[in-house]
């Protein structure tokens, strides 16, 4: 029994051992559970945020322009994974399966072998498995070639195959962008070379790195003396030059900038330059930028002015003193002598009432508001004026006054200085007026070249000289006047009005005296005698001369006569008209010496090529006289003496004789009437000598436009057909005529010429683009007149069209067939 009892003790205990232990495994096993359901949901929130973290990353590489791919180059395909943006990158849909040799197939052609080289490099470890190559895909006509910039790493999956993970990145941009940064850098180096303002980049030490050529020329070096100069080295070793000089380079050294320090400096030359000093320290703080703005003239004109403000205060400048309570003032006798007055004037008699009637009418108004704006708004006052003094001369006053004020801020005084700059107004005044002047006679002598490079006729030259000096001079006419050597007589040639030549044989001076004895005429003896110019200040008051009431009647006031001199004698002069009363300066006077000069130059040219026309004419005659006589007159003669010998054998009824003789006389006579018809083939004009009319215009064209700025364009329609001498020769000349008038007064860019042969007609167009004119208008010469005159013999039509800046336009029609019937 009591073993039994223990028996079952111990069994009970082995039960309870077991029940706690599984109690324990039951309470573990919950544990693990609980556990693995936190891992469960932890695994399940990991996934979603790297689910995210993966969107994010794709969408981030999609927003930046990178493409991925995964190649299992361990697959029977060579199959691979592309992200949709690295299709849109290589151009391929987003439903086709890719393969290693698809990708191959969106490499540039170019760059495929070496980029399929690369891979398999990495694959075999040479590289450690790294890839990194830029290449461009493959071009089409709907898609140029891009750039792109690969990067990946081969690695093993969990099956121990071969991967590649690649990122591809469009660099297209970047690369117009590298060679735009490359583009501006060049730019930026040319301007900084180019730059007018001196620039350099120097060391912390201040040692040069580099320098522009204004920098350069500046300190006077070049650009083999900058490697190991310092710019601290130019610095003039003065206490204070240096000391601003320290200050800033210290400023400099703590990343600070440095603006507008004035320095002295000596260039290489030892010549003293000064700058304004701007540096700023480079962001990386190894070097600093800086640049020297020259001042030099600047304060050479500032220690000029002190010097004269110096001067002035120890010389004759008067001072004031004005009681702004009591209008009265102080003042020293240099002030007083500034408005005319030898004597001191007395205190109370002088205050801004009294010196205001002193001050010219047209200044006045602006000098008293200046002055009372300057009292009451407690400001600085400085004027500069006239005034009439008590003698009524006229003088330029320069007057500054500073206020001065009671404890309670009242305006009670103004102190100044005045001084006499009429002197100095009078330069100015001379000085502007010699630049218009100079630059007046810079104009008219270019104007003056131009014409004569560009003007063919020697007559219509003096014209345009005349045309310039009235502009210059402002005048309204003039009038030309030549000394007759052999009568002592002052004789007109030619006046300019209304913008052409008016000849002495106009109507307008029909029944007038056109000589001027010398010796009795006023003021031509003057002018004569002298050589110098005269001025007529009012016809209206001096003695009657001839044509002064046709002047009077044209509104005409003032003459001013310029003589002219050709080879140092005293040849003529020129009559300048104003409709006003003028006064003339000496440098407007010379202006108008000169301007007459270059007429008379231009009359004397014009008298040679007419001498020279009438001499070369003259010779024409005589040898056309020898020709006539030597064949035609010695021909007829010969048919004269067969005919007496004819009509004589007559006579004698000697018929044989007579028949021999007639015979002789008609052989003469054909022989005369081909002598006379090459005489006229003589005159031909030599440009239709040896070409048809198409040749000789071509060649016309391209001659007188060579070195112009005059563009021609000559094309012809149709094939070219013989014409008649006339005609040929007229066209010619009409061409010539519209081309010089192109080239003269129209300052075209284009002339166009079309020469169109027809079967029933001759057409010629002539075009130019130039400034135009009124067809219906008054025109100088008888260029047009001479067209429509030459185009009425050939029984033609001509239409003149011009619109005033919109070119001209000449059509000219000539019935050929017609021609060719009456012929």
């Amino acid at each position: 029994m009591p073993q039994n009892i223990e028996s079952l003790q111990r069994e009970l205990e082995r039960i309870r051992l077991e029940r706690e232990v599984a109690q324990n495994e039951v309470e573990a096993l919950r544990r693990t559970n609980a556990m693995l359901e936190q891992q469960c949901a932890d695994t399940t929130t990991h996934n979603a945020e790297l689910a995210a973290r993966i969107e994010h990353l794709s969408r981030a590489m999609d927003a930046s322009g990178v493409g991925l791919w995964t190649w299992d180059s361990s697959s029977a395909n060579n199959a691979g994974e592309w992200s949709p943006h690295l299709r849109t990158i290589l151009g391929v849909p987003q439903d086709i399966a890719v393969t290693h040799e698809l990708f191959l197939q969106c490499v540039h052609e170019q760059d495929r072998e070496r980029v399929n080289a690369a891979i398999f490099e990495a694959f075999s470890g040479a590289t450690g498995g790294r890839y990194v190559e830029e290449y461009r895909t493959a071009a089409s006509p709907e898609r140029p070639a891009r750039w792109v910039s690969a990067q990946g790493q081969a690695f093993l999956d969990t099956a121990g195959s071969p991967v590649w993970f690649v990122g591809v990145r469009d660099v297209t941009e970047s690369k117009r962008l590298q060679a735009e940064i490359e583009r501006l850098s060049e730019d930026f180096r040319d301007l900084f070379d180019e730059a007018p303002i001196p620039y350099v980049h120097e060391a912390m030490d201040t040692r040069f790195i580099r320098a522009n050529r204004a920098a350069m020329s500046l300190l006077g070096v070049g650009p083999d003396d900058l490697s190991g100069t310092f710019s601290h080295s130019f610095a003039v070793d003065s206490p204070e030059n240096l000391q601003r000089l320290t200050s800033a380079l210290e400023s400099v050294e703590r990343g600070e900038a440095v603006q507008g320090v004035v320095l002295e400096l000596r260039r290489k030359d030892n010549q003293p330059v000064w700058v304004e000093w701007w540096s700023r320290p480079a962001a990386s703080g190894g070097f600093t930028r800086t640049m020297l703005v020259d001042i030099t003239e600047r304060v050479l004109l500032e220690q000029a002015k002190n010097a004269l403000e110096f001067t002035l205060k120890s010389g004759l400048v008067g001072d004031w003193n004005l009681d702004l309570v009591h209008d009265t003032s102080r003042r020293s006798l240099r002030h007083d002598q500034c408005f005319g007055y030898d004597a001191p004037i007395p205190e109370a008699n002088w205050g801004i009432k009294e010196f205001i009637k002193h001050v010219h009418p047209d200044d006045r108004v602006r000098v008293e508001e200046s002055l009372r704006h300057a009292v009451q708004a407690l400001l600085d006052w400085s004027q500069e004026f006239r005034v009439i003094w008590p003698d009524g001369s006229l003088h330029w006053l320069a007057a500054r006054g500073s206020i001065y004020r009671s404890s309670e801020g009242r305006a009670t005084q103004m102190l100044g200085i005045v001084m006499d700059i009429s002197e100095r107004k009078s330069a100015e005044e001379a000085l502007r007026a010699s630049g218009q002047i100079a630059r007046g006679q810079v104009r008219a002598l270019g104007s003056s070249l131009a014409l004569l490079a560009r003007e063919p006729s020697a007559d219509r030259l003096v014209g345009h000289m005349l045309c310039a000096l009235n502009e210059q001079c402002g005048g309204h006419s003039s009038s030309v006047w030549l000394r007759n050597k052999v009568t002592g007589v002052i004789e007109f040639e030619f006046a300019f009005e209304d913008d052409f030549v008016v000849p002495k044989s106009d109507v307008r001076f029909a029944g007038m005296s056109l000589g001027l004895p010398m010796e009795e005429v006023w003021p031509w003896p003057e002018v004569f005698r002298t050589g110098k110019p005269s001025l007529i200040e009012d016809i209206r008051e001096v003695p009657p001369f001839p044509l002064r009431d046709r002047l009077l009647d044209l509104g005409i006031v003032t003459v001013l006569l310029v003589p002219m001199f050709s080879g140092g004698e005293l040849e003529g002069a020129i009559g300048i008209r104003f409709v006003g009363s003028r006064e003339f300066r000496n440098e407007e006077v010379d202006l108008a010496q000169a301007l007459a000069n270059q007429a008379m130059l231009a009359i004397q040219l014009a008298r040679l090529s007419a001498e020279s026309r009438d001499a070369a004419v003259m010779a024409e005659r005589n040898r056309m006289a020898r020709d006539i006589h030597d064949t035609l007159a010695q021909g007829f003669t010969g048919v004269i003496v067969q005919l007496e010998a004819a009509s004589e054998a007559r006579s004698k009824s000697l018929p044989a004789e007579v028949e021999m003789h007639l015979q002789r006389a008609s052989e003469l006579a054909r022989e005369s009437l081909n002598e006379a018809r090459r005489s006229v083939r003589a005159l031909r004009p030599l440009a239709l000598e040896d070409k048809d009319l198409a040749a000789a215009l071509d060649s016309l064209f391209t001659r007188m436009t060579a070195g112009t700025a005059l563009q021609a364009a000559f094309n012809v329609k149709g094939p070219v057909k013989k014409l008649p001498p006339e005609w040929e020769e007229n066209l010619l000349r009409i061409s010539q005529e519209v081309l010089t008038n192109a080239l003269r007064h129209a300052h075209a860019r284009h002339f166009q010429v079309s020469l169109a042969f027809a079967d029933g007609a001759l057409s010629l167009l002539l075009r130019d683009d130039g400034q135009g004119f009124d067809p219906e208008g008054r025109h100088d010469g008888f260029g047009l007149i001479g067209i429509r005159e030459r185009v009425n013999v050939m029984g033609g039509a001509v239409s003149i069209e011009s619109v005033i800046g919109a070119g001209t336009q000449i059509a000219i029609d000539l019935p050929y067939a017609q021609r060719k019937a009456t012929a």
